[in-house]
């Protein structure tokens, strides 16, 4: 079996990659909890995400979906999102929906005395053909996902800190 977790998700027993990190940020939890649930700050710190917009809001933000544009390999690719979880400066946990793979990712927040801990845990089963293909690279897939998420982590520490020290 791969190094990278391969699971069993509900009654589909579809194999599930799951992918955690996590980064300690100074900065207080609501400032980081803003850059990460503001659709206008989260193009600052996902490199390859072009837009995002808002296509159904709910209160509560439960259900709330969202129309994601993301450059990938020179092509503009539009990913729909779904809010699944959303407990403010808490949780944020958002379901994409492609014709590749069904990716669920739970950002957790969580105060540290002089910093707040944000722990991502992305769930991705792979649909159709690319089962197959994710069980022949599923660690190189992990490897690129976690560089691709701590470059994200590092513009979002740097943005959420430089807000914090002008607050």
């Amino acid at each position: 079996m791969p190094s990278w977790a391969l699971t069993t998700h509900g009654v589909s027993h579809d194999p599930v990659m799951r992918i955690a990190n996590h980064v300690d940020i100074e900065a207080p939890v609501d400032t980081v909890f803003r850059w990460i649930t503001h659709k206008n700050r989260i193009v600052q710190w996902i490199p390859n995400l072009l837009k995002s917009r808002i296509t159904r809001e709910t209160a509560g933000r439960i259900g709330t979906s969202l129309r994601q544009v993301c450059g990938v390999n020179h092509r503009r690719v539009e990913v729909p999102i779904e809010v699944t979880a959303y407990e403010p400066n808490r949780r944020l946990t958002v379901r994409m929906r492609t014709r590749k793979q069904d990716t669920v990712i739970d950002f957790r927040l969580e105060e540290l005395r002089s910093a707040t801990r944000l722990t991502r845990v992305a769930h991705i089963r792979f649909v159709g053909y690319m089962k197959l293909v994710g069980l022949l690279t599923g660690e190189s897939v992990r490897e690129r996902s976690l560089r691709s998420c701590q470059q994200q982590f590092d513009r979002l520490k740097r943005l959420s800190e430089k807000e914090a020290a002008t607050d």
